[in-house]
């Protein structure tokens, strides 16, 4: 039996896994009672810190006799996730930092040891730094924060995730406790949200913003004379990866992996998906919407990996089973539109991906720049693992049929997918706007105020770093944590 950490101490001592980590919100925690002893990736002025690389790179656990041997132990389903999580990791060349895009990192040989190794690192960290309360602000999705997730179960402390909301200063949080996911009220009402259902501001979806050549051209130019200056030939290298990657230059990308040999094998790896990913492409069955007579249903792919899809899919975080599902449902005559993500690499969009896609006889491609909104208005209905498309359909006044477990799930026409569902009779439903409206109000104010995501700093942008910002949030998180106290003894 694993000994649970101490619970008696003074205060609230708390590890946070954040990428981007506000001092100034880890010295307003402090005045709340709340004491910050350890960050993960997200460096604080005084606070010790452990980078995903330090998680990554351990060489022992706790205990030798570990709890796989010991009641209880981690679960067959907390396993999966890591397993499903630790696809994603892989190495930068050159620096070998972590890296969530491309994965391979991680042979399937390898992940009982690593998962070993990993939890035992994460038991150690709770242990050492005595902590009692686990905050994540953003879900476990790459196997590295799933250790520390089932760590904090093992030794029976609360742990935290905060969901940020599309909406200005609001974010959604639940506790885990003793393998049980929990939503506790706060001690106080946060602040009300009147403005009904508002569209929403997808500044992460909007292209990048590149410098004009000549001015990216000279900055680069001056990075890579100083790094010669200082001899430093494997940072040239590893910024080179960074850059290609950056512009979608996979072949580039992958030849820059192939000259370190520490990532020569995931070069190799990469480069097979890049060809089947190609050739799977070029096999699609697109069709032209402004042609197509039938009445169809709009299905956007999410970007993977990515949590919206591998955590908050559900039993459908598989997008090829959701097509499947939705298939099976269709009336006659009716067809699915699928469009894939305008941000999507090579990466899980391989052959296999494809040919499951291919066997379904009623589901055809539109091409890449079709634009979204075109397709809600003309489609039949719209179908999603979670995705904000579904929201949009909801203010077109359409009914939206969801698989995961989006945000908006229990507004007014956001409908669950279930075997059997009547596709035809929810299409010919409209939705109540000042139903949505109240829905909404009522959904949003109930939700934390401030951000717990730093890179949501974008929907606030004359106030998302200010001070007072940072004082709302901080003071919406220690009435989440005296809630969790209350409740959890």
């Amino acid at each position: 039996m694993i000994e649970p950490a101490p619970s008696s101490l003074p205060g609230r001592r708390v590890l946070l896994f954040d990428y981007h980590v506000e001092t100034a919100l880890v010295d307003e925690l402090a005045t709340r009672g709340i004491e910050v002893v350890v960050t993960v990736v997200g460096v604080a002025g005084g606070v010790p810190c452990v980078t995903l690389r330090d998680l990554l790179d351990a060489s022992t656990a706790l205990d030798p006799r570990w709890p796989w041997n010991c009641e209880p132990g981690p679960t067959a389903a907390e396993l999966l996730d890591y397993a499903r999580g630790a696809s994603r990791i892989g190495r930068e060349p050159f620096t070998h930092e972590v890296n969530l895009e491309f994965g391979g990192g991680i042979g399937l040989d390898e992940l009982a040891a690593t998962a070993r190794l990993h939890v035992g690192r994460s038991l150690e960290l709770l242990r050492r730094h005595r902590v009692e309360e686990v905050w994540f602000t953003s879900v476990p999705h790459f196997g590295l924060d799933h250790a520390l997730a089932i760590a904090a179960r093992l030794l029976r402390i609360p742990v935290l995730v905060t969901r940020q909301l599309p909406f200005p200063a609001k974010f959604a949080w639940e506790w885990r406790f003793d393998g049980r996911v929990l939503c506790t009220p706060a001690t106080a009402e946060f602040e009300r949200w009147e403005r009904g259902a508002v569209p929403l501001d997808l500044f992460y979806m909007a292209p990048r913003r590149w410098d004009r050549p000549l001015e990216a051209l000279g900055r680069r130019v001056r990075s890579v004379l100083g790094e010669l200056a200082r001899l430093r030939w494997r940072a040239i290298g590893a910024r080179a990866w960074r850059a290609a990657v950056d512009r979608r230059r996979w072949r580039l990308a992958i030849r820059i992996e192939a000259m370190d040999p520490a990532t020569r094998p995931l070069a190799a790896r990469h480069l097979v998906a890049l060809e089947e990913a190609g050739l799977a492409r070029s096999r699609r069955r697109f069709v032209d919407m402004q042609q197509l007579a039938a009445p169809f249903v709009y299905f956007p792919l999410h970007y993977e990996p990515e949590a919206n899809a591998e955590v908050y899919g559900g039993d459908y975080a598989f997008q090829p089973d959701a097509l499947a599902a939705l298939s099976a449902a269709l009336p006659e005559g009716w067809c699915i539109l699928v469009k894939e993500n305008p941000a999507q690499g090579f990466v899980r969009r391989g052959e296999a991906f494809h040919r499951l896609i291919e066997a379904l006889s009623n589901v055809f491609w539109v091409p890449d720049d079709t634009p979204s909104a075109l397709l809600v208005e003309r489609a039949a209905l719209v179908a999603s693992l979670c995705g904000t498309v579904g929201y949009e359909s909801l203010l077109a006044g359409k009914p939206c049929l969801y698989f995961g477990h989006p945000w908006y799930a229990g507004l007014p026409g956001a409908m669950r997918f279930a075997p059997g569902i009547d596709l035809a009779a929810l299409s010919r439903t409209r939705v109540d706007r000042a139903a949505l409206d109240l829905a909404v109000n009522a959904l949003v104010s109930a939700a934390a105020d401030g951000i717990a995501t730093r890179r949501f700093t974008a929907l606030v942008p004359d106030a998302g770093e200010s001070e007072a910002m940072t004082r709302l949030t901080a003071r919406s998180l220690a009435r989440i944590s005296r809630a969790a106290r209350a409740a959890f003894g």
